[in-house]
């Protein structure tokens, strides 16, 4: 998947799980990619149904505008201090927030954070960063839809 793009891959796997991480260099940013699966298990217990599954993916993604400011994730208490109109724009319990005006672009980010169950979604210091908090069978496929809505923040 990542072998078009002349991408640095590395990683580790075991019985436990796996750590996956890929990156490459497009456009002057740079796209760091963190794949993992762990099993978690409670009180020292060998037994499948005693443990849980933490899988996900990171994506970093470098060379942003460093002003630019843009944090969303679940939140209730956090909406207390959204404005009317982000609120009619973002449904509950999300929280929204930006320092770059542009009401036009947030249902966009809504609806990416949505399609792909995002934990988290953050610019900030010129990186952005994306936490999901389950598999996702075609990361570059939100890299796609990704690029024409960051290209404002270079």
């Amino acid at each position: 998947m990542f072998n078009d793009l002349n991408s640095e891959c590395f990683g580790f796997c075991n019985s436990w799980g796996y750590e996956i991480a890929a990156e490459y260099e497009r456009y002057h940013l740079i796209f760091e990619f963190k794949f993992y699966k762990n099993t978690i298990t409670r009180n020292n217990a060998f037994i499948p149904e005693d443990s849980s599954i933490d899988e996900g993916m990171e994506l970093i993604v470098s060379g942003l505008n460093k002003h630019h400011a843009i944090k969303m994730k679940e939140s209730k208490i956090g909406r207390l201090f959204m404005t009317k109109d982000l609120k009619k724009m973002v449904p509950s319990p999300y929280y929204f927030s930006t320092n770059v005006i542009l009401l036009n672009e947030v249902p966009n980010w809504v609806s990416l954070f949505e399609k792909y169950e995002m934990y988290l979604l953050k610019l900030k210091n010129g990186k952005l960063e994306v936490e999901i908090n389950h598999r996702v069978q075609e990361p570059l496929k939100l890299i796609s839809e990704l690029e024409p809505m960051i290209k404002f923040y270079i």
